[in-house]
């Protein structure tokens, strides 16, 4: 990148930057990126390097994501969430993997008073990646990554006691490789928090799939209520999602009952569920086989009630 003399401002370029994100202008906003890393003068707070390198890699572009947040690091090299968030994209990019071991280094120099959720949670990644990539022939490595690991999800325990994001870290660390563990790490959430909705709904995703009778998806249906619950920075549980696993969840109770049949006001209680889903059906980020079983599900009831869903 050809630097300038010309002084830019990261918080000039934030409409733009959103126009390209929101957009989904991956060429637009890389474009954009590299416009603004051109130039030598440049002028932003932390947050404004983190908030610009984030929009880039929610396009996939991890590569000048990772320019962006060592940029900001470069300006401001004690900021947790600019390395951590380097660590998280760095370390499955060729260009920038070799510099994580140092940025990580720094990032645990620096006081855990002043470690954010992000420190902590994105370093778990970074650390469960590393342990992957360091193969069966480097088992000292492994374990270094294991004993890490331990030591950070402890620590976040500690100093973020009651938020559900240790919660979250802890169980995607086994989402692959122990299936039964991340459930076990949901569900002590859902039992144990009264506010956690991405839990909830993670949690009730895997109780879905191993619901055997109507006792399991009475504790799906609990947990969902949790799902619903508002935080200001929770964007991460679709609603809409929600609304349809309610339904489906009581399809199955009722399913359950002596005729196997669902009575009319029950019909109409999950169809007005269904309802709420559809309006924002483009929108839906379950599975396709969900998606499916929604359609089929709905083409039953309203056949079984003689009633359309838009009339209901």
């Amino acid at each position: 990148m050809n630097e300038t003399n010309e002084i830019m401002s990261l918080v000039q370029h934030a409409e733009a930057r959103d126009f390209f994100s929101e957009s989904k202008d991956a060429q637009g906003l890389n474009e954009l990126a590299a416009k603004i890393l051109g130039t030598e003068n440049l002028v932003g707070s932390s947050d404004d390097f983190f908030n610009f390198a984030i929009e880039l890699a929610r396009l996939k572009d991890y590569d000048m994501a990772c320019h962006m947040f060592k940029r900001g690091i470069d300006r401001y090299e004690s900021s947790v969430d600019l390395l951590a968030g380097y660590l998280l994209y760095g370390i499955d990019c060729d260009h920038h993997k070799e510099n994580c071991a140092e940025y990580y280094n720094k990032l645990c120099s620096i006081p855990d008073k002043d470690w954010t959720w992000r420190g902590y949670s994105f370093s778990l990644d970074y650390l469960q990646t590393r342990k992957e990539m360091a193969g069966a022939d480097n088992q000292q490595e492994k374990e270094w990554c294991e004993t890490e690991i331990v030591r950070l999800i402890e620590a976040f325990r500690l100093k973020y006691k009651g938020n559900e994001r240790v919660y979250l870290a802890e169980a995607r660390l086994y989402s692959s490789s122990e299936p039964e563990k991340e459930f076990r790490i949901l569900e002590e959430a859902v039992n144990t928090l009264s506010n956690c909705p991405r839990c909830a709904y993670r949690y009730v995703e895997l109780l879905i799939d191993r619901a055997d009778g109507s006792d399991d998806y009475k504790k799906a249906l609990a947990a969902l209520k949790k799902a619903l619950k508002i935080k200001p920075d929770n964007t991460d549980v679709n609603v809409a999602d929600v609304y349809f696993l309610q339904g489906l969840c009581l399809i199955e109770i009722e399913r359950e009952n002596d005729n196997g049949d669902i009575d009319e006001d029950k019909a109409i209680e999950i169809f007005r569920l269904f309802q709420m889903a559809q309006s924002d059906y483009e929108e839906l980020t379950l599975s396709p086989k969900y998606k499916r079983v929604f359609q089929r599900e709905k083409a039953i009831l309203e056949k079984k009630t003689k009633m359309i869903c838009e009339d209901v």
